[in-house]
């Protein structure tokens, strides 16, 4: 299965004026695409005394069938002050993977700045990338272990009260080279790690616009990465929708498609219900 990248429609400016503080909110998703691919998450994103937060996110997904299958699971905890300061600090320390197959550990910050009708963001990232190989005696015996540091800058500009426009560029560096498991024996390593491991991405940046509408809000989203591992180009192309079905409860739908270029295309589709307080 493809990774994926998801973002829900976001808001309008008039929910995000600097000087507001965010609710306190629990959100819980699940997806799917017509590749086989499952996933499960949620995420809690807790307001404390002094403005300050604290976050929590756990999920599993599913890729492959039968002998071929892989269940990767995530945890993430997090801590900040709120996003919508005129200055805003996070970090966040994220495992994922399944051990024997694949895994990562990522280290993340976010230092936020934003006056009015604009945000930036810049993001630096760490993360330690293992992949496990089979041996001729052993099933697990050998792994590879590569490191990269990445940087990522997003903006956003409001236009108006409804419309907020947002766009991102990213680029890692990486401790070894990861093209040298372009060459790696598939029959060493199952065949849906390898194409985990081939989405390593050496850069990428997206474009993205979300209208606030009475109900809720519409958001549309692109991004296009370039592999670390075979220079190949991945576009992803989304739709969202938000509705608040009531005071403090909405629903999140998305749909889209990722057009690998090396793969044939991927249609999915994702819902989530968030709670705020």
């Amino acid at each position: 299965m493809a990774t994926i990248v998801l973002l829900f429609a976001g808001e309008g400016r008039a929910q995000l004026d600097l000087g507001l503080s965010l609710p306190s909110s629990l959100q819980v998703a699940a997806g799917a695409d017509d590749d086989g691919g499952r996933d499960y998450s949620l995420d809690l994103d807790l307001g404390l005394a002094g403005g300050q937060r604290l976050r929590f996110g756990a999920g599993q997904s599913r890729s492959g069938e039968g002998d071929d299958e892989l269940l990767p699971q995530y945890v993430r905890l997090g801590a900040g002050s709120d996003p919508l300061d005129e200055v805003s600090v996070a970090v966040s320390l994220e495992d994922w993977g399944q051990e024997g197959e694949i895994t990562t550990r990522t280290l993340r910050a976010e230092v936020g700045i934003g006056a009015g009708d604009w945000r930036l963001t810049l993001a630096p990232q760490m993360r330690a990338i293992r992949i496990f190989f089979a041996t001729a005696t052993q099933r697990f015996g050998e792994r590879v272990e590569i490191n990269s540091e990445s940087l990522e800058l997003r903006a956003r500009v409001f236009v108006g009260d409804a419309l907020s426009l947002s766009a991102s560029l990213f680029d890692t560096d990486y401790s070894a080279d990861p093209s040298a498991l372009a060459d790696a024996p598939v029959a060493l390593i199952s065949s849906v790690t390898f194409d985990l491991a081939a989405g390593l991405e050496q850069r990428g940046g997206s474009l993205g616009a979300s209208l606030a509408r009475p109900w809720g809000a519409l958001s549309l989203d692109g991004v296009q990465t370039l592999s670390a591992v075979d220079d190949s180009v991945t576009r992803t192309l989304q739709l969202g929708a938000a509705y608040a079905a009531s005071a403090g409860r909405t629903l999140h739908v998305a749909a889209g498609a990722q057009d690998p270029e090396t793969d044939p295309v991927v249609y999915f589709a994702r819902f989530a219900l968030g709670f705020s307080w």
